[in-house]
């Protein structure tokens, strides 16, 4: 040996002995350790104890690490010691790993867990080789793109090593957030990756069982070069792969097992795959895996949940998979507005923050700011709210295109000038080179009634035949794919049946894409036509072809996410294949303010994501706590359409988030809508009506505009021109309707919000009021009326009931006093609407009671430290406003309004749960007292769909409306039907009553006290 081996043989401890058996092996110098460092690893040494081999690489790691070091003179004991403990960490983290990490509660694992929570250096080591082994590949990699994977799994994996020393698991939610189409798949391949690493299940679930099927073929690519093998990634749907259910039972049990290796089950959002596949498999993998671990990642989070109490059949699924409680939750959307809402509604001071991450597109992003309206003559073409339905159509070269005009004609026009035989004008040349042409038209809704899609496509492919320009068009909708290739160019395969429909049975799309490309070429432009199958979660694209237009005109009926994410069906990875193609931007024909709001819902995240990185809370950051949310997030004032899929969620977020004021500079929506309003006669004179009764209150009925018209101005105008008139204005978010009754309320904006859009050549402009115009009837109004519209929208989600002496009135037609507190209950969404027109003190005060005391028999539950207590609301103390709560087990105590809110709320995702309100059926032995009811007469208007409370009688007593049978009486309050029929048919003239009956007006039903949540 020569003199440096035997100095680190002396400073490392290595006795006579093993130095011969090291010169057997030839290790005599430096350079011979480094080469055998192999096979020491490998224990091909096995002559040297194990303790002198691990030793020995100890010294060789040392060396590769300063390959320049002399070892007299840099190596020594200390220097040693150093390494040892470095290296022992090394050997404890990847025991930690494989033992405890992810691990159900044992006991055994506890002194492992206190190692590592006493030493901060072997957490830091446990962390960062579980990140190296999860993000391994170089493919997930890759695929991240921006994604803060290194943060994301840090905080998961402390989450999880916390989890190891506490007997009850902890649940942590994750939001994430992103830009459609902008790569969040590989955070679920991240997660993936983790749950192999940890060997735990995966359930990841979608929206839809075709982009379920699409993710799993997405997932399994992401797996490559992870520790999660391709057989555990299993799609519940057999639409493609064909498997009985026995087969596919089997693949999911050995994907989940759970023991030897992490699984992935892929779920769409339908009751069957939650119950029968998900929630059975997280079972049996507890019976063999008593406390087991497994993680949740909703995909689509905000089309989940779709209703304020949870009634649907899939929501209570969906909530059985939570009730198995999963280790960690990730909550993905592009558009996470509507449960970012119910998160902050959801906490509670003592939980944990809510860990919020937004996804930054790479550089080859092609995202909505990068989307371009439809431009004729330097001018931008934008549709009006409902210009194309079932009467619209374009008629060119004698074919009739449904769900078309002109606009529409200009936009297919702007996509095919480069495929045009005509002789090319200069402008054309410059478009000579564009190829692979993709247009996207999401407007007709039909599938098999008359002017369907089909129709559609159909009548657009033979218009351009005509002008000599062959397309394929594919129409996608729920019952499949169907593709049409044009008679000249016709793949071999397809030669046998040419101009046909042909189904396309791989339910991919991009699938379909690629076909199209590699068989016809990237010359060939393709039109795609669909509705709900494009409105999210699908990516239209190949690898060679990206959308280049886009024609999106959505029903009124459609909220702002699904606006977001049908926009999003146009934004994409390939920037570069975009300018390959010769396109510079993506163009769109869509109306004016859903242009905006895509552009401003995509603001208000990155503004959240911003002031969560600088500090913010995550409820301080989406509700604007600590600074106001600037104009240039402020999505909502420019449309009328609701924030998700839960109804009253828009109010609930204009309560909520602190908005800047609106300034006075208008938007380019708002200049489009100006520049359409100007020459105007009827929208001129409806402007200034609504000034002028605006003076004098915020809400305003039809009536009140048509007497003011012809009082102020001699001018009378039509019912219908006015109805339309006021649509269009809610279209254009100038106006807002409160309520969706026969004879609404329509709440005006400040007087100076109107002035912009009138044209002084057509009429006086109205002055400003005296003060702040915006005081009347807004915030900052200390009268009773703003005392009860502040109660109302904090204990909200409340289900209509009254007092007896004061009914809430459903159905208003009583001008002199409260004209209508609503009480909505669309799609199982009860929420308490103001539109009131007159309010006196004494008025506004006995209705705020009213209001408080209809909670009176309202069931609610509250957590006591880990147990979930249910208990009922007894009374209403008026004086300190407070509502004394007696639980199932005799305890009682007093709520202020937002302990009965938050009660209310958890009551409602678990009444499942309260054994103490499970009655199926009704029984004579709980019937409720049906003795002298108040009876009123049919025509008594004032008497319709309303509801009193009769305390000592223990009952409520409604009064139908039009179209109300004990079926929808049963929706609205929340009751069991089978408890109004039982009850109500031992009435007179009520033997015969059904689910379905019909009542006259103003028929009395009694209704029990207590509400049947069930």
């Amino acid at each position: 040996m020569d003199k440096y081996i035997k100095h680190i043989c002396t400073e490392v401890g290595i006795p006579r002995m093993s130095r011969l058996k090291m010169e057997e092996y030839g290790v005599c110098t430096i350079e011979d350790l480094l080469k055998v460092k192999g096979r020491i690893q490998k224990r091909q040494l096995d002559g040297l104890r194990e303790e002198i081999r691990a030793k020995l690489l100890i010294a060789a790691e040392w060396k590769l690490s300063n390959p320049d070091a002399n070892a007299i003179d840099d190596f020594d004991e200390d220097v040693y010691e150093k390494l040892y403990k470095n290296q022992s960490r090394v050997r404890f983290a990847k025991e930690y790993i494989n033992l405890a990490l992810g691990k159900a509660y044992h006991e055994e694992n506890l002194p492992l867990f206190n190692d590592v929570k006493q030493d901060g250096m072997l957490l830091e080591e446990v962390i960062k080789q579980s990140k190296e082994i999860i993000m391994e590949s170089t493919h997930l990699r890759n695929k991240c793109g921006k994604f803060d994977h290194d943060s994301f799994l840090d905080k998961a994996i402390r989450h999880f090593h916390t989890s190891v020393g506490q007997e009850r698991d902890q649940e942590i939610k994750f939001v994430i957030a992103g830009r459609t189409q902008a790569g969040k798949t590989s955070v679920k391949g991240v997660i993936q990756s983790m749950c192999g690493v940890l060997k735990i299940p995966l359930i990841i679930l979608t929206k839809g069982v075709d982009e379920s099927i699409d993710l799993h073929v997405k997932l399994v690519d992401l797996s490559k070069g992870t520790l999660m093998q391709e057989k555990h990634i299993v799609v519940a749907s057999s639409k493609n792969d064909g498997l009985g259910y026995r087969l596919k039972d089997a693949l999911v049990s050995e994907a989940l097992e759970g023991v030897s290796h992490g699984g992935t089950l892929v779920i769409a959002d339908t009751k069957q795959q939650v119950i029968n596949k998900a929630c059975k498999a997280i079972k049996q993998f507890r019976e063999q895996v008593p406390g087991g671990k497994f993680l949740l990642a909703v995909d689509e989070a905000d089309a989940m949940f779709r209703t304020s109490d949870r009634h649907q059949v899939f929501e209570q699924a969906l909530q059985q998979l939570l009730d198995l409680n999963p280790s960690m939750t990730v909550l993905i959307s592009a558009t996470p507005v509507p449960f970012m809402l119910e998160l902050v509604d959801s906490l509670d001071s003592s939980e944990e923050d809510i860990e919020f991450f937004n996804l930054d597109p790479n550089y080859n992003y092609v995202g909505i700011e990068d989307i371009k309206p439809l431009e004729m003559n330097g001018k931008k073409i934008y549709l009006d709210q409902n210009e194309l339905n079932n009467r619209s159509e374009f008629i060119s070269e004698n074919e009739t295109i449904c769900y078309a005009n002109e606009k529409v004609a200009a936009l297919y026009d702007n996509a095919l000038t480069c495929a045009t035989k005509a002789k090319l004008t200069n402008q054309q040349s410059a478009l000579k080179n564009r190829k692979g042409v993709l247009v996207l038209d999401c407007s007709c809704p039909r599938v098999y009634a008359a002017n369907n899609i089909k129709d559609k496509a159909n009548a657009v492919a033979q218009l351009y035949k005509k002008k000599e320009i062959e397309i394929i068009v594919i129409t996608f909708s729920g019952s499949g794919i169907a593709v049409k290739f044009p008679s000249r160019i016709v793949p071999d395969a397809e030669s046998k049946q040419p101009g046909m429909w042909k189904s396309w049975h791989n339910s991919l799309i991009g699938t379909l894409l690629e076909y199209i490309d590699e068989k016809c070429g990237l010359q060939v432009p393709v039109f795609i036509f669909a509705y709900t199958k494009m409105c999210r979660g699908i990516s239209f694209r190949s690898t060679n072809r990206v959308p280049t237009h886009m024609l999106m005109a959505l029903g009124r009926g459609h909220n702002s996410s699904t606006i977001v994410q049908t926009l999003g069906r146009a934004t994409f990875n390939g920037r570069n294949v975009l300018k390959e193609n010769g396109f510079d931007c993506v163009r769109v024909l869509t109306t004016s303010s859903d242009y905006t709001v895509c552009i401003k819902k995509q603001n208000y995240i990155n503004e959240v994501s911003q002031r969560i990185q600088l500090g913010d809370t995550f409820a301080a950051a989406v509700t604007g706590a600590n600074h106001k949310i600037p104009d240039s997030a402020n999505f909502l004032r420019h449309t009328f359409r609701e924030v998700g899929r839960i109804k009253g969620m828009r109010k609930q977020f204009e309560d909520w988030v602190d908005m800047e004021d609106v300034p006075k500079e208008l938007s380019p929506d708002e200049e489009e809508t100006k520049e359409k309003l100007w020459n105007d006669n009827d929208a001129q004179k409806l402007l200034r009506s609504l000034a002028r009764l605006r003076k004098g209150h915020a809400l305003a009925l039809a009536g009140d505009i048509i007497d003011d018209l012809n009082e102020a101005e001699h001018y009378t105008i039509q019912k219908r021109k006015l109805r339309d008139l006021l649509r269009k204005f809610c279209d254009k978010a100038l106006i807002s309707k409160i309520c969706k009754e026969k004879d609404p309320s329509y709440k005006i904006p400040p007087v100076d919000r109107l002035i912009p859009f009138m044209n002084p050549e057509q009429g006086e402009i109205p002055e400003m009021p005296d003060g702040d115009d915006a005081s009347i009837g807004e915030e900052g109004d200390s009268s009773p009326r703003h005392q009860l519209d502040h109660m109302v929208s904090n204990v909200s989600e409340i289900s209509s009931v009254g007092s007896k002496e004061s009914p809430i009135i459903l159905d208003s037609s009583d001008e002199s006093s409260l004209s209508s507190i609503s009480m909505s209950a669309d799609s199982g969404y009860e929420r308490i609407k103001s539109s009131t027109t007159k309010v006196s003190p004494e008025k506004g005060e006995v209705c705020m009671v009213s209001v408080a005391e209809s909670f009176v028999g309202r069931r609610i539950a509250k957590h006591f430290l880990s147990d979930l207590h249910f208990g009922l609301v007894m009374e209403f103390h008026d004086d300190g406003g407070l509502w004394v709560i007696q639980y199932d087990d005799g305890d009682s105590e007093d709520f202020d309004k937002d302990d009965l809110r938050r009660a209310l709320c958890l009551y409602k995702s678990h009444q499942i749960y309260d054994q103490t309100k499970r009655k199926p059926n009704a029984r004579s032995s709980s019937l409720t007292n049906i003795e002298h009811i108040p009876m009123v007469h049919e025509t008594d208007l004032s008497k319709r769909n309303t509801c009193i409370v009769q305390l000592e009688k223990k009952r409520r007593v409604y009064y139908t409306g039009s179209g109300d049978t004990p079926n929808k009486i049963a929706k609205t309050f929340n009751v069991d039907v089978c408890k109004i029929i039982c009850d109500n048919k031992r009435r007179e003239g009520y033997g015969s009553l059904g689910k379905k009956t019909p009542f006259k007006f103003n028929s009395p039903v009694v209704l029990p006290m207590t509400l049947n949540d069930e």
